[in-house]
């Protein structure tokens, strides 16, 4: 069995990085617009500027929620906050960067040196590699779940769900889910395409239609296709939604021929193969669904090419430094879908990581049969 460990922003707070969103609301580096739009809205933490991205994308400028009378309402309200997110992303990745470069690197703690070097895979919440860097640990088995300062890339954005869903096609684009799918995509043509930004472009509009799964995007309108993605859907039962598991690997395995088949299809219709070959190869490589995290493993403990582990293997999960205030329905989904899961260690941090662990497990009934050890730095 395998060991997973979860970092969060208060491991490198432990490290004396100055990476709250406090910390960063009050720097010169934060945009005068940014301090204006949340003043009100509260600064404290990071899923504070969350919910202030999420109270945006879902409210008209006459200030009325999600009322779905027709997709122009938010057509204002989006194209205001857009210009601001990217003006965010880029000053916080200055201002991480230089708080990453001045802190001093050490192994403060034997506990969290203990549980890095046993751990199988690593899932990194943060934007920085101080934890890791420190602790001499093998990048092989790290995921950085929203990016890093490393690849200039960092997801921001609103991961309450329901209300995106209620939310037009088109402006799904503050979504943390479809922001997971262009990152991974991102990491996908890094390794293998040219014309990566007409791909990139080309997947950001067909993954804003597509996401949701129930409606096909304009590139896939074609009847046959529609029919094979249709039926192959009634012989997929989802087990995770969000990380790759042996269920979707065998699901991947029998249907094999049916996307090679849509792959076919497809590419007759196009007249700029060698551009669309790259966009149809990350589409089948993920069945034409959401992509699903794979956890990464170090390359000594797999003997296979792609090196990740599934989460039936983990029995048990570490968390350092996250209080689960945000990334509810990532983690909570990750939990359930280590289906041999025996125990949560949780870092202490503030006091209330244990208490926001188990409401957590309780509502997602998981408390019964998991034990939670409460570990000081």
């Amino acid at each position: 069995m395998r060991k997973l460990v979860i970092l969060g922003n208060g491991i490198d707070l432990n490290f004396g990085l100055h990476s709250s969103f406090k910390d960063y609301f009050e720097s010169n580096d934060a945009p005068q617009k940014l301090k204006r739009l949340i003043e009100l809205d509260g600064k404290e933490n990071w899923y504070n500027l969350e919910n202030f991205i999420m109270k945006m994308s879902s409210t008209r400028l006459d200030g009325n929620s999600t009322i779905m009378e027709h997709p122009g309402v938010y057509h204002e309200t989006y194209y205001r906050l857009i210009p601001q997110m990217y003006l965010i992303q880029k000053s916080l990745i200055k201002y991480l960067k230089h708080e990453e470069e001045h802190v001093e690197k050490g192994c403060f703690s034997k506990n969290v040196r203990k549980y890095l070097e046993s751990a199988s895979s690593i899932i990194n919440f943060n934007y920085t590699d101080i934890t890791t860097d420190s602790y001499k640990i093998p990048r092989q088995k790290i995921y950085h779940v929203h990016g890093s300062l490393k690849e200039k890339y960092i997801i921001l954005g609103n991961a309450n769900e329901n209300l995106v869903e209620g939310v037009p096609n088109y402006y799904r684009i503050f979504s943390k889910p479809y922001l997971r799918d262009i990152l991974d995509l991102k990491r996908y043509l890094g390794k293998k395409y040219l014309h990566k930004i007409d791909i990139f472009n080309r997947f950001k509009t067909y993954d804003a239609y597509y996401y949701s799964q129930y409606k096909l995007s304009p590139y896939l309108i074609e009847p046959e296709v529609y029919q094979i993605l249709c039926s192959m859907n009634n012989y997929y039962d989802e087990n995770s939604k969000y990380f790759y598991d042996k269920k979707f690997d065998l699901f991947k395995g029998v249907r094999k021929e049916d996307f090679r088949r849509i792959e076919q299809i497809l590419l007759k219709t196009q007249q700029n193969k060698d551009f669309f070959t790259g966009f149809i190869d990350y589409l089948v490589d993920n069945c034409f669904r959401p992509f699903k995290i794979k956890l990464p493993i170090k390359p000594e403990e797999n003997n296979i090419p792609e090196y990740y582990a599934f989460p039936e293997e983990f029995d048990e999960i570490t968390i350092i430094g996250h209080s689960l205030q945000s990334d509810k329905e990532l983690i909570a989904d990750l939990i359930r879908a280590c289906i041999n899961l025996k125990k949560i260690n949780i870092f202490r941090f503030n006091g209330e990581e244990k208490q926001n662990l188990n409401i957590l497990l309780k509502y997602n009934d998981l408390d019964e049969n998991i034990v939670v050890n409460e570990i000081e730095y």
